[in-house]
């Protein structure tokens, strides 16, 4: 027969119904009570932190991919244009596939800003490996140049990706929810 809504409520929940469900303040951050500063004294320092790493990271990014300077570095490498077709490829999947290799590493962590700070100092090294290619001389010209700067600019973007999964759990932790949105508007 039909069932009423309250009795497919109570067959889904194991018979607890909509009154009997609560949710917990520290849930709903608009029911969590207000925390003043004082009781969180590294919450505003560790805010300011994730807003310089924001804008340090949205300004490198600018210089990157999507515009001209890594396409143009890789057909400084292979005129062909092989490895610039490479490029959306590596990209997509550097930020799609490690993180989700690394998502059970990373939250069975016990400080998830050991992986933040190495995936970041990750990222570093692979633009100093790039830059290297044209830094010491004869190595741009070198015929695996190409390959050794998609192999670099593959592992730019899954440090990238695992880096943001990174960067989104200490957000998380850090970041009572009602601030999070100034954060990135900052």
């Amino acid at each position: 027969g039909d069932m009423s809504a309250e009795g497919e409520m109570e067959r889904q929940t194991g018979g607890e119904t909509s009154a009997d469900l609560e949710v917990s303040p520290s849930l709903n951050p608009s029911v969590a009570p207000s925390v003043s500063p004082e009781e969180r004294p590294h919450e505003r320092r560790n805010f300011w932190l994730l807003v310089a790493y924001n804008i340090v990271l949205r300004t490198g990014w600018i210089f990157k991919t999507e515009s001209v300077v890594m396409p143009h570095a890789a057909d400084a490498l292979d005129p062909t244009g092989l490895a610039r077709g490479w490029l959306p490829l590596l990209n997509r999947f550097g930020q799609s596939v490690p993180p989700v290799l690394a998502a059970r590493r990373i939250k069975n962590l016990p400080k998830k800003k050991r992986a933040f700070i190495g995936t970041t100092a990750s990222m570093t090294l692979c633009f100093l490996g790039l830059t290297s290619l044209w830094l010491i001389p004869g190595l741009a010209q070198h015929r695996f140049s190409a390959l050794i700067f998609l192999a670099l600019y593959a592992l730019f973007f899954a440090a990238i990706g695992v880096n943001g999964l990174a960067y989104n759990t200490i957000q998380g932790k850090l970041i009572r929810p009602n601030w999070r949105g100034r954060l990135l508007t900052i």
